[in-house]
């Protein structure tokens, strides 16, 4: 749909780490950058909402100017709401290496590394309780030769602040890259970890990963791919901060010390046969610990004593699959046989004199979550070219998942079996015209194994239909119209169910139309409309007879006249409304109207390029809601980009 597709990858980014920024864990310390800030440039997004208002800033840049080299990146979010309690969450990760090149195989390096985070929230009695930094500065050296191949550490100082509490004191930094074929496979090794003593805490993590691959002609091809991560995170324990103002002392009342590994080997084979005839397998393992210890070493006395308990959690996972397909210039098919298997276990041990009682509850509540699962699943498609212009597909999928746990007071054992088709035509009436529809059923039976859960037994079942008509005439105009009928029906199939309600059910036909049109080299008009009208009611698939609760229905209508193509300055004037009624049933079956509201205002859409490499971007919208005809309220809406490239 043309240029107004430029801004959505980028909000969607944006968004996805606005809520990893919200739900970023207290101990992470180490800087990360998203995978979406690409070398030379400096982007920058704002969008404004309602009381809400997100921000963020990435950074990317390397310079080479001998005997200079380095890298500098940093990446700022920012969110802060005003509805009901104000509460701002910043996240700041930096990360500079500014390497000297010597007349040798070892240069020396300057490595500058943190991370930060500020929590600040209208509630809060103390400021500053919830923010955290972790900062590292460090020189060293750094060996590489022609190929690429390089080692490197350094030797600094590393800060850490958390809980109002600042720890200081020295670190060390190093990473490895290498790459070497020998015998035809090609094998590579890239890690790097940290280690921060900034007592009465150590901070440190490893990661590496290593790759072996070879590709041995006539498309067979071998890989495997091996991770190995460990994090080791000393965090103090916050205090209530009512005792911290009433009483006085440390914010903390004792560290948790947190130990974490992960591990993960995949291998994938690829070997065809022929050249219509060919299979594949792959195999991987995965392995994790998570244990957890409190302890008051190289503190002051502290109120209350560590639990003198070790916490740990084991979980692992096996599986595998092996493919085959067969290929001909009109039909393709593929089989695929899946198996997985996984198991978890929660482990106490005590670190001192305890009662044995207490012992046995505590590993009794422990291991209430430990649990053995396994995944058993076929697949398989098929597609069928009728001819230059028709495309007939299928494909399928019949699985079964099992959930088992060794305590005998967990009731929540479970049997899940799942049936999955889809059904495909497809066809190309011109060059410009292409038509398609899908229909899809999924159908899952969940059972619980144990009568205390067995209420929730029911059988899953959804139907979708979705027909597709594409036009698009090139400069000229671009037509997609889309309508998709869903139908999903859960019934419970436990006989001795008390309720009323035997099964539940949900409809909902939605129709979707776009329209760009080019009206000259210079100026077009974008179009958009979606009706969407919903059904929820109760529903007896053993008597296929429903009664409806709720309906709605919801109307779209966009429209913007814009200017200008995508390497050019781009404006866009129009606007939005959309309209939401509900409509519920009164105790003789009849449906109600229940709500109506109205959403209407302008849109513009702005994209300039600032400079030949730098272009900024914004969409907008006041948005002016309607209760029952009357205004309620006005909101404007702002999206806001600036892509820099350096």
């Amino acid at each position: 749909m043309g240029r107004r597709d430029i801004t959505l990858p980028g909000r969607l980014l944006f968004t996805i780490a606005i809520v990893l920024l919200i739900g970023r864990p207290l101990r992470a310390q180490v800087p990360s950058f998203p995978d979406s800030l690409h070398p030379q440039s400096l982007v920058t997004r704002t969008e404004r909402f309602a009381s809400t208002h997100n921000a963020s800033l990435g950074f990317n840049y390397e310079i080479s100017q001998a005997p200079f080299t380095g890298l500098f990146k940093t990446y700022v979010l920012s969110s802060t709401t005003l509805l009901g309690s104000p509460v701002t969450r910043d996240q700041v990760d930096l990360m500079a290496d500014m390497q000297y090149e010597l007349p040798s195989p070892v240069n020396l390096f300057l490595l500058i590394e943190g991370t930060m985070s500020n929590d600040i929230g209208a509630d809060e009695l103390i400021p500053g309780l919830n923010n955290t930094a972790v900062t590292f500065a460090g020189i060293g050296g750094r060996a590489e030769d022609q190929e690429g191949n390089r080692a490197a550490i350094a030797v600094g100082g590393a800060y850490n602040r958390q809980l109002n509490t600042e720890d200081a004191g020295g670190g060390f930094y190093g990473d490895i890259a290498g790459h070497k074929t020998i015998g035809g496979y090609n094998i590579s090794l890239a890690g790097n970890g940290r280690w921060h003593n900034t007592s009465p805490r150590i901070n440190g993590n490893l990661l590496l990963n290593t790759s072996l691959d070879r590709d041995f002609g006539d498309g067979v091809y071998l890989s495997a791919l091996a991770d190995w991560e460990v994090d080791h995170d000393d965090l103090y324990i916050r205090r209530r901060e009512e005792d911290i103002l009433q009483y006085g002392g440390e914010t903390f009342e004792g560290i948790l010390k947190r130990r974490e590994r992960s591990f993960r080997f995949t291998s994938f084979l690829l070997y065809p046969v022929s050249d219509r005839v060919g299979f594949d397998v792959d195999v991987s393992v995965v392995s994790n610990g998570i244990g957890r210890l409190e302890s008051e070493e190289g503190l002051p006395p502290t109120p209350r004593e560590p639990e003198p308990y070790e916490f740990n959690q084991q979980d692992g996972s096996v599986g595998g699959s092996f493919g085959s397909w067969y290929s001909t210039p009109a039909l393709y098919l593929t089989a695929r046989l899946n198996y997985r298997t996984s198991q978890q276990e929660n482990l106490v041990d005590p670190v001192g004199d305890v009662p044995e009682v207490e012992l046995r509850r505590k590993r009794k509540t422990s291991a209430f979550n430990d649990y053995l699962s396994s995944y058993l699943q076929f697949a398989g498609t098929a597609e069928y070219r009728l001819g230059r212009h028709d495309t007939l597909g299928v494909n399928g999928s019949i699985g079964i998942y099992r959930y088992d746990t060794p305590d005998t007071t967990n009731y929540f054992d479970k049997d899940e079996k799942t049936v999955t088709s889809e059904f495909r035509y497809a066809r190309r009436f011109s060059r410009l015209l292409w038509f398609q529809t899908t229909g899809q059923v999924f159908l899952t039976h969940l059972v619980y194994l144990f009568g205390q859960n067995s209420n929730d037994n029911n059988w899953n079942r959804l139907i979708r239909l979705s027909p597709t008509v594409h036009y698009h005439f090139p400069e000229v105009m671009e037509n997609r119209l889309e309508a998709e009928l869903t139908a999903n029906y859960t019934d419970y199939d436990f006989e001795g169910r008390t309720q009323n309600i035997r099964g539940r059910s949900f409809r909902e036909l939605a129709i979707r139309d776009s329209l760009v049109l080019y009206l000259s080299r210079k100026y077009g008009l974008v179009a958009a409309g979606e009706l969407r009208v919903a059904e929820r009611g109760s529903f007896s698939w053993k008597d296929f007879a429903e009664s409806l609760l709720e309906r709605a229905r919801t109307e779209l209508v966009e429209m913007e006249l814009f200017s200008g193509r995508d390497s050019t300055a781009q404006f866009g004037f129009g606007g939005k409304l959309s309209r939401v009624r509900t409509f519920r049933a009164d105790p003789r079956g009849e449906m109600l109207p229940f709500s109506d509201r109205t959403s209407i205002g302008p849109t513009v859409h702005i994209s300039l390029p600032v400079t030949e490499r730098t272009r900024l971007e914004a969409d907008g919208w006041w948005e002016h809601r309607f209760d029952e005809s009357e205004l309620v309220g006005k909101t404007p809406w702002l999206f806001l980009t600036l892509d820099l490239k350096l």
